[in-house]
């Protein structure tokens, strides 16, 4: 979801200017320094879909994406109740759209329901077949439930969707480490079509052994990465730190990431994840 949220926003803002609803603002994606203000903006997003909600000019196909527009901003704000909410009735509006099925996987998976998620995944998937951010969503489950090669599965189908896709790689490396100590292997044949010296694929150049822990960490630094590549380094470096046996560097790695509070970004939720895991644990 998190890389959407920019382009469904911007959509959005087209719809609520011919209602003449008062403007959307969209969280800031440059160099500033990440502050409390893609939280101010997700509300003021919320405050403007309600309105066009409750003005009654929507209705049918029109009606269900401004539900499923706020329930996927309340899901990013953890307001998964009313999320949930929200994105039933963009289903009941309308069924025949798989992406209201996956939102409402995504708020289910987070609520940790992960049955009724992977149902609500199947359904999306008899609609439409072709979409790999429904296989990522399957893959987050059953890589939490700990059946790793389901989740690799799901990974490597993502995959296929999209060779081009540096994510759906990583997290293919992860899910087979985790199955057979085999993540680099899984990934030889499968990088070509990926710039390694350019986000993300820099993500990946760390995975296959083309840079430490330290040099990755220096060309970071160097880079002056934006807020939204930052979170990914710090949640992708701690997967790293993780499958290699590093687990408190990890787990810094995954406070890091989960600290930045971009909550737009699925790596904060799941650095979340991983820091309950660990609480748990002890």
């Amino acid at each position: 979801m998190s890389k959407r949220v920019l382009g469904l926003c911007i959509s959005l803002v087209l719809s609520l200017a011919a209602a003449g609803a008062s403007a959307i603002t969209t969280p800031n994606k440059g160099n500033a320094p990440p502050v409390a203000g893609p939280v101010d903006a997700f509300r003021n997003n919320i405050a403007g879909l309600t309105f066009a909600i409750d003005s009654g000019q929507f209705h049918g196909r029109r009606l269900a994406g401004l539900y499923q527009f706020r329930g996927i901003l309340r899901s990013d704000l953890m307001e998964l109740q009313p999320a949930l909410e929200d994105l039933g009735k963009a289903i009941r509006l309308d069924a025949k759209n798989p992406e209201n099925h996956l939102q409402y996987a995504n708020v289910l998976a987070k609520l940790k329901r992960d049955d009724a998620a992977l149902a609500a995944l199947n359904k999306a998937e008899k609609l439409n077949p072709r979409l790999p951010a429904l296989y990522m969503q399957r893959g987050y489950i059953y890589y939490y439930r700990h059946q790793h090669r389901q989740a690799l599965s799901a990974f490597e189908q993502a995959w296929k969707l999209n060779t081009k896709d540096a994510y759906s790689l990583l997290w293919i490396y992860i899910a087979a480490e985790k199955t057979s100590g085999q993540g680099r292997a899984a990934l030889a044949t499968r990088i070509a079509d990926i710039t390694l010296d350019e986000w993300p694929g820099k993500l990946l150049k760390l995975y296959v052994g083309g840079l430490d822990v330290a040099q990755f960490t220096a060309e970071l630094s160097a880079d002056r990465p934006s807020p939204w590549q930052e979170v990914e380094a710090h949640f992708y470096l701690g997967q790293f730190l993780n499958v290699n046996g590093e687990r408190e560097a990890a787990a810094q790695a995954f406070q890091r990431a989960q600290g930045m509070h971009l909550v737009e970004f699925i790596e904060h939720h799941l650095a979340l994840r991983e820091l309950e895991a660990r609480l748990g644990e002890l």
